[in-house]
């Protein structure tokens, strides 16, 4: 099976579902994403996230949860998804 995190290197944006903030830490990467709620007047409620956070069993949990919705990324990456 082809690791979809080596073989794209371009971000993906996802969108707060959640009325209130989301954070999410990735601690091999060390990198921590914080989305404002859904419908932030400034937009922060949409945020782009390295590809390779789809390795994260945690990250995958709150993309099929629905915590997050999928905005923009390659095809390759939608149909990991």
């Amino acid at each position: 099976m082809t690791n979809i995190a080596n073989t794209i290197n371009k971000p993906i944006f996802l969108q707060n579902e959640q009325a209130g903030p989301l954070v999410f830490r990735d601690d091999a990467s060390n990198v921590e994403i914080v989305w404002q709620g859904k419908g932030d007047n400034s937009g922060n409620d949409m945020q782009a996230v390295p590809v390779s956070f789809l390795n994260n069993v945690n990250f995958l949990r709150i993309l099929n949860r629905g915590a997050v919705t999928l905005i923009d990324a390659d095809e390759d990456v939608r149909a990991a998804v």
